[in-house]
């Protein structure tokens, strides 16, 4: 029982020295972890943002490039001069076509809104009332919205510029059509796009690109929706139960500030967090190997706590059982020592005491041995003529008896 009792102390010193170590590698490893987290987020979030603003640079650079072209292609001699038939016309848009490939369709437009030659013929809307044809009479360059061409079914943005005569004055209109595909090519994903996708809208909050056809036109997500009037940033969405981290930016440049375009780059919580979860794992892994050195240091360091008390408790055991030359060895240099040193000299004064008072018994003894045989010689001295006194008195009367025979 009492071995237990002292096995069960060094545990608890153990636990407690372990303890003391472990509590600040839990906290500190909890803190790195919530730190960790939340620098990873915001990072990616930052990230996210980075990346739709260089998207959105990217569109904004291709609608300008396609934007001076307009403008250029506009400038032909072939379109500004009255006496320019229809066929020449034609004839010009479609040598201008196989220099820019890109457009699906080139026309110049009348200012009633009557196309004078076209490649195509393949916009159905009605010219005069599009505002940016309106616009593009006045004088001045325009962009469309996404326009919907249903024969066959394609999505364009069209760029309308006027076409100035030698009197400086707007005698036609120029209309090039862009496909949205040459945009969308633009912002493709170069990684999974189960774990992060672009999403293009326009300024009626319409989806006008998405990596999923099905939600082309659609409504941006109420999730989404609430942050399309600010100008950029990053937000956290759910969407069918997934999780979503979101960078998004305005195209707030001056050729297409009226667009109100906005892109937005999803990416998965889920996917961010697995590069946390490593993290996470490393920081686990670090404070269980500090835990182990913890535990191994806190029992080592009780037991040499318990070492020299059990020193003592062997010092005081063998001294109880008479063994008072025994001596307790501690040379831990602190309190221990210092009080393995005054119980050995505490040791020493009582074995001290003992030869002493074994001496003194010693010397008692034989001084009583001695009055004992000087006692017992006066005795036998006393007891002889005890007896000789006996004897001659049995003598006396003796004679006393013979004496008193003879008179008779």
């Amino acid at each position: 029982m009492k071995e237990k009792t002292r096995l069960s102390l060094k545990i608890k010193l153990g636990l407690a020295i372990t303890l003391v170590g472990i509590i600040p590698i839990i906290i500190s490893a909890t803190v790195s972890i919530g730190l960790a987290r939340k620098t990873i987020l915001d990072t990616k979030n930052e990230s996210l943002q980075s990346i739709a603003e260089a998207k959105k640079s990217i569109i904004e650079s291709l609608l300008y490039s396609n934007y001076v072209n307009t403008k250029l292609i506009a400038g032909k001699s072939t379109f500004e001069s009255p006496d320019s038939s229809k066929d020449e016309i034609k004839e010009e848009l479609v040598k201008i076509n196989t220099i820019y490939p890109e457009y699906d369709d080139l026309s110049v437009v009348n200012l009633d809104g009557h196309v004078i030659a076209s490649i195509n013929y393949d916009y159905e809307g009605k010219w005069l009332e599009k505002d940016w044809f309106l616009e593009a009479k006045e004088g001045k360059t325009t962009i469309s919205g996404v326009q919907t061409i249903l024969d066959p079914f394609h999505t364009v943005i069209i760029f309308a510029t006027p076409i100035i005569d030698e009197n400086d004055k707007t005698r036609a209109i120029l209309i090039t059509q862009l496909p949205i595909d040459r945009v969308w090519a633009s912002i493709e994903e170069n990684v999974d796009r189960n774990s992060r996708f672009t999403i293009l809208a326009d300024e009626n909050k319409r989806i006008i690109y998405h990596p999923s056809s099905e939600e082309l036109f659609n409504t941006l997500p109420q999730g989404v929706n609430q942050y399309s009037q600010n100008k950029g940033g990053f937000f956290q969405t759910v969407q069918n139960g997934e999780s979503l981290l979101v960078g998004y930016e305005t195209f707030d440049d001056e050729f297409f500030s009226e667009m109100n375009w906005k892109i937005f780059v999803f990416e998965k919580e889920s996917v961010v967090l697995k590069a946390i979860s490593s993290l996470e794992l490393s920081i686990i892994a670090a404070s269980i190997g500090a835990l182990i050195i913890a535990a191994v240091f806190g029992f080592r360091l009780g037991f040499q706590f318990l070492k020299p008390i059990k020193e003592l408790k062997t010092a005081a055991r063998n001294i109880g059982k008479g063994k008072l030359s025994f001596r307790a060895n501690v040379k831990t240099h602190d309190e221990f020592s210092e009080l393995a040193k005054i119980f050995n000299e505490m040791a020493e004064k009582i074995e001290n005491l003992s030869k002493n008072l074994e001496k003194k018994v010693k010397q008692k003894t034989k001084e009583l041995e001695e009055k004992n045989r000087v006692l017992k010689k006066s005795n036998a001295v006393m007891v002889g003529r005890e007896l000789k006194m006996i004897k001659l008195k049995e003598e006396i009367d003796s004679l006393k008896q013979e004496s008193k025979g003879k008179r008779e």
